[in-house]
């Protein structure tokens, strides 16, 4: 399977089982994405949900077992969705996810706009420290990310801007300082992208790269998408003391290297990555150069 299905394609017995759970489909839309399977806004006569589904010998059923794995551990009063069930059938994982994003829009990141403080309110709540420690770590995580983004140090000056920033930022950099023995759990891919607002409760969708590590890595790697959005990176310094008074005392040096890693790997989806993504990932390695810049000074 290479392509999403839509829900019209979704074989039977998936829709059989959905509606035994929702009740007849009133409505169903079909929500576009890079990964294979199936994933849709799926409206019953009893219940509504966002109903995610993938074969399990596939590659990228990983990806699903991963959000399942997330949703588990959500909190009712986390600001993210909760995981409303989960049933195999046929060799599917089929997921039914709470449908926060119906009529909800990206976030505005943008300087004075009205989403800032609920945005730093809901990184404030990500924050919370889970009960016990669980896998995977954000130190294996980023590990694994930072040899693709070592990779883009070995090409030419003038495709890596500040390669000397990125080296220096990188140099002495230990990962295992993004654990903690407080573990939170972490979305390592946030962005706007992902922020949904309704009502003014922002919420984080899609937690198939999720991790553990450190309160501070999600605030830290937010920080370019404020910068991109227009703020200075000295302005989002501040906003983000309102997350935690404790963001104060995370050492500039590893806020720095994360910001290193994160940048090169935008940089190399910027050139490597879906033509339509090109842009977004270039405008996301400048704003992460200048927060790595920032904190190296």
């Amino acid at each position: 399977m290479n392509e999403r299905l839509t829900w019209e394609q979704a074989p039977a017995v998936l829709v059989k089982a959905v509606e035994s759970k929702l009740g007849p489909i009133r409505k169903a839309d079909t929500v576009l994405g890079r990964r294979p399977g199936l994933a849709a806004r799926v409206y019953g006569a009893d219940d509504d949900a966002f109903i995610k589904a993938i074969p399990l010998g596939t590659p990228a059923a990983w990806f699903y077992q991963r959000e399942q794995q997330a949703t588990t551990l959500m909190q009712s009063w986390s600001p993210a969705p909760i995981l409303m069930w989960e049933l195999m059938t046929d060799d599917w994982l089929l997921l039914a996810i709470e449908l926060v994003n119906d009529h909800a829009r990206h976030v505005d990141l943008r300087p004075g706009s009205a989403d800032i403080d609920p945005t730093l309110n809901a990184l404030h709540e990500l924050s919370i420290p889970l009960p016990e420690p669980r896998p995977q770590t954000a130190a294996e995580w980023y590990r694994a990310k930072w040899a693709k983004a070592e990779h883009m140090l070995n090409l030419s000056a003038d495709k890596v801007p500040s390669r000397n920033l990125y080296e220096q930022a990188v140099e002495g950099f230990d990962f295992k300082r993004l654990e903690t023995e407080a573990p939170t759990l972490i979305h390592a891919d946030l962005s706007r992208r992902n922020l949904l607002i309704k009502d003014r409760r922002v919420v984080a969708v899609d937690w198939s790269t999720w991790c553990i590590g450190a309160w501070w890595i999600m605030p830290a790697t937010m920080a370019p998408a404020f910068i991109a959005e227009g703020h200075q990176p000295w302005e989002v310094d501040v906003l983000l003391g309102g997350v935690s008074t404790l963001w104060r005392s995370v050492p500039a040096a590893e806020v720095a290297g994360l910001a290193a890693v994160q940048g090169l790997l935008h940089l190399e989806r910027a050139m490597f990555g879906p033509a339509e993504r090109q842009a977004d990932f270039r405008l996301l390695a400048e704003a992460s150069r200048k927060w790595m810049t920032y904190r190296l000074g």
